[in-house]
């Protein structure tokens, strides 16, 4: 599930509840994402503390983004 939280209070309450939950965050600079159209105006959003995995699509394609993502989940399923 894809959740859009911008509050970390939001997301440690998802963590209390969910027996496992995998925090990805997905970065970009307010440049990058301003030139995406993407830029949420008066939105603050903070940054999670301790995510999983910290992706900064900035810098990396779509398929370069979903690989990492796809490449943790399988370490971590393998581990599990």
């Amino acid at each position: 599930v894809a959740v859009d939280s911008p509050e970390e209070d939001a997301r440690r309450y998802a963590r209390s509840i969910a027996s496992e939950l995998i925090e990805i965050h997905l970065h970009a600079a307010p440049d990058v994402l301003t030139a995406r159209g993407g830029a949420r105006d008066g939105v603050e959003f903070e940054a999670p503390v301790q995510p999983e995995l910290r992706i900064d699509t900035g810098r990396l394609s779509l398929d370069e983004a979903g690989a990492e993502v796809i490449a943790w989940l399988q370490e971590w399923s393998s581990q599990s």
